[in-house]
């Protein structure tokens, strides 16, 4: 496939769109990187440490849920005593919920600054959420950040009411690349993996997607892009550098997007409503 361009694939008519969150929907994961190493250098007690050393192993764990991530840095950077420390202070089972919960408050305080996730916005897969709720499609949230950080998010930017369903990565027991989170989605909304649409920007989330069985369109990001570019398999995919021609792409790879929409039938259960 050349850089840009969709496959050949011709999928049958969709009848849900799914998203991922950060570095899909919003440009985040810079600020999640900022609050990994602010969380990082509290740690390690004024030892010598390059931020750049942190940035670059916080980047190579875009996509991987919270709990590896966690488990990660604080082996990486040998965090082990301080950590136990303040998972004691803060009556928590396992030492990687300290650290989370130390960057969580970090990506709390950095997220709430006034403006900082609207002007984060990727307007294309903004674009084609509105586009696939304007169409009455079905919409889901899948991420991997923990649901605290994703309901913040989600009314930070008014995005609440957006999503008929919304999982995130503390309610699966599989991470991406398993598809457990998207055929989770797929089973609340009723609807078959085939009649999935998924938007993604990472390896992991591609790879979880097409796993699935679902329709993939991979947006990847600045930091994502060099290892997606790589992934073997992405001709099963759309690939969209163009962020600008998102909607457009997606319409013209799938003729029946528009068409299937307006005949969506059925409708989501209260109890698999979840926001």
């Amino acid at each position: 496939m050349r850089t840009g361009e969709c496959g050949t694939r011709q999928p049958g008519p969709i009848k849900a769109c799914l998203f991922d969150l950060d570095g899909t929907l919003i440009d985040s994961e810079p600020l999640k990187t900022q609050s990994h190493v602010r969380t990082v250098l509290a740690l390690v007690n004024g030892a010598a440490l390059a931020e750049g050393e942190i940035v670059d192993a916080v980047n190579r764990l875009i996509g991987v849920p919270t709990r590896e991530t966690a488990v990660d840095l604080i082996a990486r950077f040998g965090l082990e005593r301080e950590v136990l420390a303040r998972q004691k202070e803060l009556g928590l089972d396992e030492p990687w919920e300290a650290y989370s919960a130390l960057q969580h408050e970090h990506y709390r305080r950095i997220v709430e600054q006034p403006g900082t996730l609207v002007r984060r916005q990727f307007p294309g897969a903004v674009a084609l959420l509105k586009r696939a709720r304007e169409l009455g499609l079905k919409t889901a949230l899948g991420s991997m950040s923990f649901r605290r950080d994703v309901e913040r998010t989600l009314a930070i930017l008014g995005w609440t009411e957006w999503f008929d369903v919304v999982l995130t990565g503390d309610e699966v027991s599989r991470g991406k690349p398993d598809p457990e989170i998207y055929l989770s989605l797929a089973a609340r909304l009723k609807v078959r993996p085939p009649e999935c649409l998924v938007l993604e920007d990472s390896p992991s989330g591609i790879g979880a997607a097409l796993a699935a069985g679902m329709v993939c369109v991979a947006v990847p990001n600045e930091l994502t892009r060099k290892a997606v570019l790589a992934m073997q398999g992405l001709a099963a995919a759309c690939l969209v550098l163009d962020q600008a021609r998102l909607v457009e792409k997606v319409e013209q790879w799938l003729p029946e997007f528009g068409r299937a929409a307006k005949n969506r039938t059925g409708s989501v259960s209260n109890e698999a409503r979840q926001h």
